[in-house]
């Protein structure tokens, strides 16, 4: 009961806020900032922008691609002693899992 009643207050005092934002509404039509009220000038197209050869640049002329160099195997890369796993590092056995008094006892479990 006394949830449904917080609930009930946090609408109402939502409900409240929204409608106080729409108190002084004196139009249904949205209004634009004020910084609408400055005049923009008009677009001029200048000689630039219908210029061919400024717009139809070939693509070699902006960037050439580079030539790459051709891969070569380098002696490490082919040598089997890189390659092979040492046998001195040896893996960490881990040792065998046990149950703990707390993973069974039940007072830790109940919630």
């Amino acid at each position: 009961m006394k949830t449904r009643f917080n609930h009930f207050i946090a609408m109402t005092i939502f409900a409240v806020t929204i409608f106080a934002g729409n108190v002084n509404a004196s139009d249904n039509r949205a209004k634009a900032s004020s910084h609408d009220a400055t005049v923009e000038t008009s677009l001029a197209i200048e000689n630039w922008m219908t210029d061919e050869s400024v717009w139809n640049v070939q693509a070699k002329t902006i960037a050439a691609p580079e030539a790459e160099t051709e891969l070569q195997l380098e002696s490490w890369m082919t040598d089997e002693k890189a390659w092979k796993v040492s046998s001195t590092n040896s893996v960490e056995k881990e040792g065998q899992l046990t149950l703990e008094n707390w993973m069974i006892d039940n007072s830790y479990w109940k919630i």
